[in-house]
């Protein structure tokens, strides 16, 4: 029988996961998966696979380094979990010939919500946990590596400078050089241009104004490009003020989490370089 331990937590989504995983701890699922195998004739054999691994998966999540995880995300994983428990009671409830709210359970509907559930875990949880660069018994029943799904779509130049120092848990450091790295970028394309250096957000608001820019971003003839355009600028120009600035004036202190959000803005905005035809 599985068992899972709760997590010491208050908020109220964190309390809603401990209470699931109380309840999916108590469920026998090796006895479930020998009834469902008797039951060939409804082929909830195929389902098997999926619960083992959703089931595995919540269960791994109580040695993990879970406390760590936002707010938001534990209430998406406490609501998939809700569901998880669901569709098992459905499937008992189903095998046991008996109503569940009144209402016969029906074989293709357990199927059918059972597939889709897996498909948002997938989808839903799997990449926050991945970009949170935590372990995890992923769903193809293997160890995910870590940090393999984040690096593989971060910028080349911003791995270069950011990889370590977030590995190592210079967690401001490594966002600092993220968007230090988009503005010498810039800054040195922009003085190739002009003959003029500029810096941070001024650099902005100057080789992305709307008005003749030095870097276009989009076609500039038609409303959609002018919009785009003036976007853009104000992104650049407010990670500079926002994300930047304040990390080189500050001894701030920031999450892991924080650090890879700030981190994969800085990336889109080196890809957002490349489109324009910025030199590396």
């Amino acid at each position: 029988m599985a068992t899972l331990k709760k997590i010491k937590v208050k908020d109220p989504r964190r309390q809603q996961f401990n209470e699931y995983a109380d309840k999916l701890g108590k469920i026998d699922l090796d006895a479930l998966f020998e009834r469902m195998n008797i039951e060939g004739q409804y082929s909830f054999k195929k389902l098997i696979p999926i619960i083992k691994r959703l089931a595995s998966l919540f269960k791994d999540l109580k040695s993990r380094s879970f406390e760590n995880l936002p707010d938001d995300a534990v209430g998406t994983i406490a609501h998939q979990e809700i569901v998880l428990v669901g569709r098992i009671n459905e499937i008992e409830t189903f095998l046991q010939g008996k109503y569940h709210n009144g209402v016969q359970q029906d074989y293709g509907f357990i199927v059918r919500h059972t597939e889709i559930l897996d498909k948002e875990v997938t989808e839903k949880i799997m990449p926050q946990l991945q970009y949170l660069n935590l372990e995890t018994n992923g769903l193809n029943g293997s160890k995910t590596e870590k940090g393999t799904d984040l690096w593989s779509i971060i910028h080349s130049k911003i791995i270069k400078v950011s990889k370590k120092k977030l590995e190592d848990g210079h967690f401001a450091d490594a966002v600092e050089s993220a968007f230090k790295e988009v503005n010498n970028r810039i800054k040195k394309y922009y003085k190739s241009k002009i003959g003029q250096e500029l810096d941070g957000a001024d650099l902005m608001y100057k080789a992305f104004s709307g008005n003749s820019p030095v870097i276009p971003l989009d076609d500039l003839s038609t409303e959609t490009g002018k919009n785009i355009q003036q976007g853009y600028m104000q992104i650049f120009a407010g990670s500079m003020i926002g994300i930047r600035n304040p990390k080189a004036h500050n001894n701030l202190i920031i999450s892991k989490s924080r650090a890879i959000h700030l981190i994969f803005v800085a990336s889109l905005l080196m890809g957002k370089l490349d489109e324009a035809g910025v030199p590396k």
